[in-house]
């Protein structure tokens, strides 16, 4: 089933692990996409040399499935009477922690809010998990609004 970041339609094709479906299905799109629309060969570039090292950095990672949001920033959550209410979903089943590279990126998250979600789920040791979410992100950005977010 196609979900959508924004705009952007995302292939939620099955794969056998996180790595293949984050590269195959989240980054090659985006970055192929890119280089396409906005000529952008550098990021191309950027992203054979990361994606040479993923399966290193998700060596030992205890990789939790989960129905996420997929596009969890501050502009898509408010509150109404007093309860969360979390809206635009590009949902799909990936990483527990895949949402939180975009939330880093944009803030608005507090500090109650991570402790609420690492006392179900222990805090992974890696901490580079939630930067390597990010380039997916980015690249979103670069795609719906231009060179102004690379």
């Amino acid at each position: 089933m196609t979900t959508f970041c924004g705009a952007l339609p995302l292939d939620n094709s099955w794969k056998d692990d996180w790595v293949s479906f984050y590269a195959q299905n989240r980054i090659e799109p985006q970055v192929r996409m890119s280089e396409e629309e906005h000529g952008n060969y550098q990021v191309r570039d950027l992203w054979t040399q990361l994606e040479k090292r993923l399966p290193e950095f998700f060596q030992g990672v205890e990789i939790v499935p989960a129905l996420l949001h997929g596009d969890l920033w501050c502009g898509n959550k408010a509150e109404l009477a007093n309860e969360p209410v979390i809206f635009d979903p590009g949902s799909f089943f990936g990483h527990s922690e895949f949402d939180f590279g975009i939330m880093h990126m944009f803030g608005g998250f507090s500090q109650e809010f991570y402790d609420g979600y690492y006392s179900v789920r222990p805090k992974q040791e890696i901490c580079v998990l939630h930067c390597l979410t990010m380039p997916f992100f980015f690249l979103c950005c670069l795609r719906l609004y231009g060179a102004n977010h690379q």
